[in-house]
């Protein structure tokens, strides 16, 4: 069942000892003011151990860098006209590394060469900050491998899974395979970019649905989720409907009993879920068999003779 929690009653009942005991108003006050703090702290916990469960479309969350490539070695004196564009894209490459403060020009002068050089060193390039070193204050094969290394990134999964079914309403009789379907979050890389797929994979659960009585203030998750598969890598996964992956959170249940219930489906490891939009039934019998409410038929018949 979910767990149900009255602040009204909660209050009333810590208190009774507090007024029983209290000798002045200023006590009083004191004291109340801190079972109050305390019922913000129980609070607080119920809500960190709660599963965030989205509520909308999913914000696919992607690296937003800027990726640069260089083909040409550049040095002091080239130009844009020689080098397919690549002194301007340097310059703007330091302007946002924080290197670079003059105009993007498209000519390597002094101002663009200090600015590398400074780079170079403050990124391992070159071994000292002088002349001496090999490639101080051009752009070569070093130089050109390290700043590629700006453009690999690993693409992070924060976006949410999307269930599809169970979503509302269905009846699934237990023992019988069922699909359980989703979207899955997709992953993006930038334009121009090299980037590290992270397959996704999902967990799915499932929980008790039940009804918050009117003027409660009920925890949607208060009663754990039970674990039906983990580490999906697919965007289904087939059911023997009631069957739980393991005897998860202690509750001592393998297998579902008939009743109501809500499809959760989670990035694997987080609280980063989706849920079915309504609850769905599991049931012993299969409620959308065709039923024989009435039959009429003789009690005898000759033979060679009809009867209907």
């Amino acid at each position: 069942m979910k767990h149900i929690i009255s602040l009204s009653v909660l209050f009333a009942f810590v208190l009774s000892p507090v007024f029983a005991n209290a000798q002045t108003n200023e006590e009083i006050a004191t004291q109340i003011n801190a079972l109050l703090k305390q019922i913000e702290q129980l609070k607080a916990q119920l809500t960190q151990s709660t599963p965030s469960v989205n509520s909308s479309k999913p914000t696919e969350i992607i690296n937003s860098g800027s990726c640069y490539k260089f083909n040409n070695y550049l040095s002091y004196g080239s130009r844009d006209s020689k080098t397919s564009g690549e002194v301007s894209k340097l310059q703007n490459f330091l302007k946002e590394e924080g290197y670079f403060s003059g105009d993007v020009t498209g000519y390597f002068g002094t101002l663009t060469r200090n600015a590398l050089r400074r780079w170079q060193y403050a990124n391992g390039v070159v071994s000292s900050d002088s002349t001496s070193s090999v490639g101080y204050g051009s752009v070569g094969p070093q130089t050109r491998k390290k700043i590629g290394e700006r453009c690999v990134s690993i693409v992070p999964v924060k976006n949410t899974p999307i269930i599809t079914s169970p979503n509302g309403g269905e009846n699934w009789k237990i023992g019988d395979t069922k699909t359980i379907s989703w979207i899955g979050v997709t992953n993006k890389c930038p334009i121009g970019a090299s980037c590290v797929q992270v397959m996704p994979s999902y967990d799915i659960k499932i929980v008790p649905f039940t009804v918050c009585p009117s003027g409660m203030v009920c925890s949607t998750f208060a009663v754990l989720p039970r674990l039906i598969a983990s580490s999906i890598s697919s965007n289904n996964y087939n059911w023997k409907v009631g069957i739980l992956e393991t005897d998860n959170y202690n509750t001592g249940i393998s297998v579902l009993k008939s009743g109501s219930y809500k499809m959760m489906v989670c990035n694997s490891g987080t609280n980063i879920c989706d849920e079915s939009d309504r609850e769905f039934k599991i049931t012993e019998t299969d409620l959308n068999a065709p039923v024989i409410s009435e039959i009429s038929a003789p009690t005898s018949i000759g033979v060679g003779k009809e009867g209907t």
